[in-house]
């Protein structure tokens, strides 16, 4: 090797570190438990706990006094739990598919069963507590013969066994009804809808074995509520709500699903009805439908401030001799509980309905805190001729080595406070979160709320229901929060601007509200139309009078391909959009017919009448039952179906083989799609008469283009498919019903070109690959593409040992660092596996297993509860990527990839480094001295 190369050597092996101290470790690892969705909530005998249902399958316990959690147990992960009682020292909770699970009162599982006789059709009532004449039942009605099932569990002692079912049949009507049971074994049913003389018929039965019977020989008495006149215009419905001795006839006001219930009727224990007079609603009914009548969401009104946790819309009570104690759940999933109609706690469980995350950057690093990225000056310096490249390096090195002194200053400064005993005396711009990027805020969004979370301790800064983000005359009808963006700033040290799109289901329009880091609204904009897809434009931008910076404009696509470009002060002259309208595009699959369809930007029309107009359409189902079951794009939500050509990349040379050297093809435009082929489908007609097991397809897409960039067919494998895009790598999750087990199917693209001749012939080839694995070779370039031609795609496989329910990888902000898979499991833990040495392992194009060890389970010991979606983020420590990961849980953690190598110990020694630096030093300066004057004395002589 030539002597300028070894000097370049040694000159970049002398770069400046930046490192994280241990002391700071720990600070940034929070779980948040959560319950999410509330289906209905039960109380203890002695109104000491809560039991909470979700609409996800989870039962769990809080305590009634500081809502603190309990213990959580998941009772089915796809169906929602609608029932939940205390009997004895048992706790019996019913899921909407049938499934019965018995629990202790401290949360260990004791029974699990069906009910018996269970169908599609079937719908689950409530529970009845244990009396003298009934065993605890599961009250069941079947809407298809009008017939309602009691079904007792026997409790003998530990042993759990199903009694005989006992039927009543409705009388005849012919008005539909909507039953419910109160905790005491009272049955009520009540027809939606009045009868002529404006009345709706209520029909009461005790339920006993046997079952007690009126004189006329039925188990029902039946008695009749009248509907007041100005109901009856504006009522969609009506249902009933059972208590524990009572009942209530609830009506459901026309378009309006978040405050509009009433209470216009309710019985005693005695069954005398009265209206209009009702009291908090008891017992479990669908929260979905039927909310709290206005008597008793006023009961709180002022206590619970409605722009953070929005209005109550459902309650629960304890009654008899524990009275007095309740939980309210409000528009956003918070749950409020009250002590003698005070609050006593609030819990923002809605935080485990949160399906997107918007990092923020609030302590911003200094401009120089990294080196400045690859320009294409210095690639075209590396093209032209490697010396002046070597001196661009050079230069580099020696910027960062002019700022030694100060670096050791300090340290000197750092070890003079360790021996006087004193904490070291590090400003906020120097530590963690100041210098590292470790300090975040993450807008959290939610279907009724956005909330304001920060990295260090998960604390909550601020949140606002929807209906805070609206004009007020819109505040009570059906709103929906649809997604939010983050628009940067071109100055790095001028916070980012945030922006929440709103749905108004009611009025059929949509809003977009800009908020402020503390929260505040600065302004809402109201659409004429509904967005389907949206997404910032990086090249066009508009200026914000107060910080006098320039921030990102964002687009808005309604469901009539109708562009908005927002704010209006961006799009009022245009300027911008002539350059990136060929470089937006729009994706949407097309699950009906089988097609991924892409468009682009249409600029054409005037200012203000933008459209997207069809660019190509591809036929990705091929076969008669063949559908789509998933893509890169997202699951089943078409607002992130947004991606601009032209995206800067990392991206150098990777070993593809034992004697192979290729270089990565990343596309960050690319669409991956899979479809699946149910068992018993043949894959061609020539085997026809073969019948196979289910199959997978995956099919590589670009995205700008649509030119097909390859397929697969994966044999003995059905979904659900998880797909994850790394760089030039697609990892795809699914179960192998060959093997039994799941399975990781890995493609590995590259360039169709081999550069390993080159790297050992050509030295300016060598010296681009050796940069581009310190520096990040295509920083500063831009993929295209029209420009580049298909890849090769190399597969491998791998066996996982359980399901995951969420995928992600390590991000870092060079590149440099191996890539960690992040995955959160079945098993409710979060793992992470070293994929770089994975796939070198797996060379040999068989499958292996993908494995890890316990100290890899990065949630220790928390509990992460049913995750949905896991987010990294990048650091100013190159080893080190933000995790968070939501779900019914939130959780935030740091992860390293592999060893923490810029990372000092407690026990880092300063003197010795300082004095090895002082020692060479002196050495280099005295051997240049001797050197000099040998030389001399070798000319005189």
């Amino acid at each position: 090797m030539p002597l300028i190369e070894r000097a370049a050597l040694l000159v970049l092996c002398v770069a400046a570190c930046t490192a994280l101290h241990e002391e700071d470790v720990g600070r940034w690892n929070w779980h948040r438990e959560n319950f999410g969705a509330v289906s209905t909530v039960g109380f203890s005998n002695d109104a000491r706990r809560a039991y909470v249902a979700t609409k996800r399958g989870l039962l769990g316990c809080v305590s009634a006094k500081h809502g603190g959690v309990v213990w959580r147990r998941v009772l089915a992960e796809s169906s929602a739990v609608v029932a939940v009682r205390e009997s004895g020292n048992m706790v019996i909770g019913v899921v909407e598919d049938g499934r019965v699970t018995v629990i202790s009162t401290d949360g260990v599982l004791v029974w699990e069963s069906v009910v018996p006789g269970f169908a599609e059709g079937t719908t689950v009532l409530g529970v009845t507590d244990e009396k003298e004449d009934l065993w605890p039942s599961v009250v069941t009605m079947s809407r298809a013969r009008d017939v309602v099932t009691v079904v007792p569990i026997k409790i003998d002692g530990s042993d759990f066994d199903w009694e005989p079912p006992v039927s009543l049949d409705l009388p005849a009507s012919d008005l539909a009804r909507a039953c419910s049971v109160s905790a005491k074994g009272v049955l009520h049913c009540s027809t939606t809808r009045p009868d002529a003389s404006g009345a709706l018929r209520i029909l009461t039965a005790t339920l006993s074995f046997p079952m007690a019977r009126q004189a006329s020989g039925s188990p029902w008495t039946e008695s009749t509520v009248a509907v007041p006149a100005e109901q009856l215009a504006n009522t969609e419905a009506f249902a009933i709500a059972s208590g524990e001795d009572s009942a209530f006839v609830l009506s459901q006001r026309i378009g309006n699903t978040a405050a509009g219930a009433s209470c216009i009727g309710s019985s005693d224990a005695n069954r005398h009805w009265k209206a209009p007079v009702c009291l908090a609603i008891t017992g479990a009914f669908d929260t979905d439908r039927w909310e709290l009548p206005e008597s008793a969401s006023s009961k709180l009104t002022g206590a619970v401030d409605e722009d953070r946790f929005g209005a109550v819309v459902a309650g629960w009570d304890t009654a008899g001799p524990k009275a007095g104690k309740a939980v309210f759940l409000t528009e956003i999933g918070a749950l409020v509980g009250t002590s003698a109609g005070r609050v006593a706690w609030v819990r923002d469980d809605g935080l485990g309905a949160v399906d997107q995350a918007e990092p923020i950057e609030v302590a911003h690093a200094p401009k120089d805190a990294a080196p400045d990225a690859v320009s294409d000056e210095m690639l075209a310096k590396i093209h032209s001729s490697p010396l002046l490249a070597y001196e661009e390096l050079i230069k580099r090195q020696l910027t960062q080595v002019v700022n030694l002194p100060a670096t050791i200053v300090q340290q000197a400064q750092d070890i003079f406070d360790f021996v006087a005993g004193e904490p070291a005396r590090r400003s906020e711009s120097t530590t963690a979160s100041g210098d590292f990027g470790l300090s975040r805020w993450f807008v959290l969004k939610s279907v009724s709320a956005v909330y304001c979370v920060t990295s260090e301790g998960g604390s909550v800064v601020w949140q606002l229901a929807a209906a805070a983000l609206v004009p007020g005359e819109h505040r009570g009808h059906a709103l929906r929060v649809v997604k939010v963006l983050k628009s940067g700033s071109s100055d790095a040290d001028t916070p980012p601007h945030v922006f929440v799109l709103v749905r108004d289901a009611t009025a059929g329009r949509d809003f977009v509200a800009q908020l402020g880091l503390g929260g505040d609204v600065k302004g809402v904009r109201a659409l004429e139309k509904t967005i389907a897809r949206a997404a910032v434009l990086p090249a066009v931008t508009y200026r914000d009078e107060h910080s006098a910076s320039d921030f990102q404009a964002i687009i808005l696509i309604a469901d009539d391909d109708h562009v908005f470009v927002h704010p209006e002060a961006a799009a009022a002259s245009g300027a911008g959009l002539s350059g990136v309208g060929s470089h937006v595009f729009a994706h949407i699959v097309d699950h009906s017919t089988g097609r991924l369809l892409g468009y682009e930007l249409d600029l054409s029309g005037a200012v203000g009448e933008l459209k997207l107009k069809l660019a190509w359409q591809v036929q990705i189902v091929a076969a008669e039952h063949e559908r789509i079951v998933g893509s890169s794009l997202g699951a089943g939500s078409p607002y992130n179906y947004i991606i601009t050509d032209g995206i800067k990349v990392h991206g150098n040379a990777s070993m593809a083989g034992k004697n192979q050297v290729l270089r990565r093809y990343v596309n960050p435009n690319a669409v991956l799609v899979v479809t699946a082929v149910p068992p018993g489908v043949s894959k061609s007609e020539e085997d026809s008469g073969t019948k196979r097991d289910g199959y997978l397809v995956f099919y590589l897409v670009d995205g700008v283009t649509g030119a097909m960039l390859g397929s697969m067919i994966q044999p003995n494998a059905v979904a659900p498919v998880r797909i994850l895009p790394v760089e030039n790598l697609y990892l795809m999750h699914f179960f192998n019903t060959k093997r039994r087990r799941y399975q990781i199917s890995v493609w590995e693209l590259f360039e169709d070109t081999d550069v390993h001749k080159g790297m050992t012939a050509e030295s300016t080839t060598n010296m681009k690959l050796l940069y581009s694995a310190l520096f990040g070779m295509n920083e500063g370039k831009t993929f295209s593409s029209y420009e580049s031609a298909p890849p090769k795609i190399i597969p491998s496989a791998f066996t996982f040992s359980v399901g995951a329910r969420a995928l992600a990888a390590t991000v870092s902000e060079r590149g440099v660092a191996s890539k960690y898979l992040i995955a959160a499991l079945t098993t409710d833990e979060v793992v992470s596996i070293d994929l770089t040495r994975h796939l070198l392992a797996n060379m040999n194009d068989g499958i292996s297993t993908m494995s890890w060890a316990p100290t890899s389970v990065i949630s220790y010991n928390s509990t992460v509860l049913l995750s949905d979606k896991i987010l990294t983020f990048p650091t100013k420590l190159e080893s080190t990527s933000l995790m968070l990961v939501l779900g019914n849980d939130i959780y935030f953690t740091r992860v390293t990839a592999g060893k923490p190598f810029d990372m000092l110990n407690e026990d880092f020694g300063y003197i010795p480094l300082v004095l090895t630096v002082a020692s060479v030093t002196l050495v280099t300066f005295v051997s240049a001295a001797l050197s000099s004057r040998k030389q001399l004395t070798m000319q005189w002589s």
